[in-house]
């Protein structure tokens, strides 16, 4: 049948919603918006040279321009709703899409014809993948209280991978043909009702065209969540040739040292990794960029310093902010923290703050540290200065974090750091120096505990998120290392208010337009492993 038959044929369902025209990566609307009460002209991408799919749902006549009363998502038939027609040379890389169901038997929520592929959602809180009516792969959904479930496939690699609210799961569905035709919904099995779609998008790219090797797409300007070119999102991709990041302390310190692939796993490295998957579900993981965030001013040789004043009374340290050189248009960062660092690389010295604030036009924290001889410290505080530092562990600031130069060169060539919601009472282990843990558990997690990926895991398999992926790389080479509590699993990541710009956010910033929730429940913790620890006690 041809286009204009197709077209008819769409014209003629009853119950049809006219709603959403889709070309390439063009998505609709998003959830967010659903209650702004706005209405939104959908229109067809410019160039049909980008490449995609035109998705005919409802009526024709709604191609050039679609409204969407009060930004609600798209209510789709009983039966199936929505057909993907092909531009001419394009294959389908991705669908990824939001549903929700307005009644609790199972039904079809998309089919991939070509391979025989179906998803249904199995009215048991699953989604559940099929080949040739075997199932493949099933996933369970997130009880969300707006009943709302995200879905993304890919179809990179001759591979077909599944995300359900940010979990994976492998299908072991190769594909022997070019996918070019999508169908979504489709009659429920049990009773009649509306599928609800929001989010919609579809990525395509060329039969011919190869996934990129290292897990990284090429700059789309697509949706979140799509794919491209082997990635596992759209909109971002690292620079191939960027500038390497300026380098903090000793090249052989625990932050910038290569783990060997033979070194030595804990005998309680099973239940560690389990520990800390578990503590994934306490809250959103997160990445902090803008609130409990790490704002690095880098200031240069002769810049003017200020005295800072320790609010309690502590000598040593007080001595070392007498000259500090803050920038006169320096912020800490949002949250109770108040947390900032102040980097000196022609002195090789960093200072940083906690409860940073400015009182009557001076500054004051309530704890902190000064570290010199950055360039050749072990990556923590040593000697009488051993309880200085922001974080609980000693471990400074700048040690884990995800710097704004890292993700511009594409790489972080260092160990991360993270912050977790139940760390073990009064133990540690190196490089730790003291901790702030208060659950009273032998299994706990001590802080200073570093896990690894498994060095043998491919991570061109996974397909994940660029930034994600650049996570994983440095999680395989340098670890991750426990370095303080918080009320989530967090990871850091440099806070870009001194730069007056946001390079994280937005749909072509580094998150790809998802949550930081969604990034780093993706990230393959279940391939994790606990290095060895030697925890000493008591206190901190």
């Amino acid at each position: 049948m041809d286009l204009r038959g197709r077209i008819r044929l769409l014209l003629l369902t009853p119950r049809l919603v006219a709603a959403l025209v889709v070309i390439g990566t063009v998505a609709a609307t998003p959830m967010a918006s659903a209650s702004s009460g706005c209405s939104r002209k959908v229109s067809s991408h410019p160039s049909a040279a980008a490449g995609g799919f035109t998705l005919l749902q409802g009526s024709a006549r709604m191609q050039g321009r679609v409204r969407l009363k009060g930004c609600d998502a798209l209510r789709l038939s009983p039966g199936p709703a929505v057909v993907g027609r092909e531009l001419s040379g394009r294959s389908i890389a991705g669908v990824a899409f939001a549903y929700r169901s307005e009644h609790p038997g199972a039904r079809p929520l998309l089919s991939l014809q070509a391979n025989a592929i179906t998803l249904t959602d199995d009215g048991r809180g699953r989604v559940v993948v099929y080949r040739n009516n075997r199932r493949v792969a099933r996933v369970p959904r997130r009880a969300r209280r707006t009943g709302w479930t995200q879905v993304r496939v890919t179809l990179t690699g001759g591979q077909l991978a599944l995300w359900v609210d940010g979990r994976s799961a492998p299908t072991g569905a190769s594909l022997a043909k070019t996918e070019r035709r999508a169908l979504f919904g489709g009659r429920a099995a049990r009773r009649r009702g509306a599928l609800f779609l929001d989010a919609v998008a579809i990525t395509a790219r060329r039969p011919e065209d190869a996934p990129a090797a290292t897990g990284a797409g090429t700059q789309t300007g697509g949706v979140p969540g799509s794919t491209s070119g082997g990635s596992g999102g759209g909109g971002w991709s690292p620079a191939p040739n960027g500038t390497a990041p300026l380098r903090s302390f000793a090249a052989d310190s625990v932050w910038n040292a290569r783990l060997a692939d033979d070194a030595p796993i804990d005998p309680a490295s099973n239940a560690l990794v389990a520990e800390l998957r578990r503590q994934l579900d306490l809250g959103a993981p997160w990445i902090n960029t803008t609130q409990y965030s790490t704002p690095v001013y880098r200031v240069p040789a002769g810049a003017p310093t200020v005295r800072v004043t320790l609010d309690i009374a502590y000598q040593p340290l007080q001595q070392a902010w007498e000259n500090v050189p803050v920038p006169a248009n320096a912020r800490p960062a949002g949250g109770t923290d108040g947390v900032m660092v102040v980097w000196q690389p022609s002195t090789d010295t960093l200072w940083e703050f906690w409860l940073m604030r400015q009182e009557n036009g001076a500054w004051h924290a309530r704890w902190g540290g000064r570290l010199t001889g950055v360039s050749s410290s072990p990556g923590y505080y040593t000697g009488a200065e051993r309880h200085w530092g922001v974080s609980a562990t000693s471990l400074p600031l700048l040690g884990g974090l995800i710097t704004l130069d890292d993700v511009r060169s594409g790489h972080i060539d260092h160990a991360l750091g993270v912050a977790i919601p139940e760390a073990r009472r009064d133990w540690w282990t190196w490089p730790a120096q003291r901790t702030d843990g208060k659950k009273d558990d032998p299994g706990a997690i001590p802080e200073g505990a570093r896990f690894r990926l498994d060095p043998t895991l491919n991570l061109n398999s996974l397909h994940l998120y660029p930034l994600v992926r650049m996570m994983a790389e440095a999680a395989q080479r340098y670890g991750i290392v426990v370095r303080d509590q918080a009320g989530v699993v967090a990871f850091a990541g440099e806070d870009p208010t001194p730069t007056g710009t946001n390079p994280w956010a937005g749909a072509g910033g580094w998150f790809s337009g998802q949550s930081p929730a969604t990034l780093v429940r993706q990230f393959p913790w279940q391939y994790l492993q606990a290095l060895r620890t030697d925890q000493q006690c008591c206190g901190g």
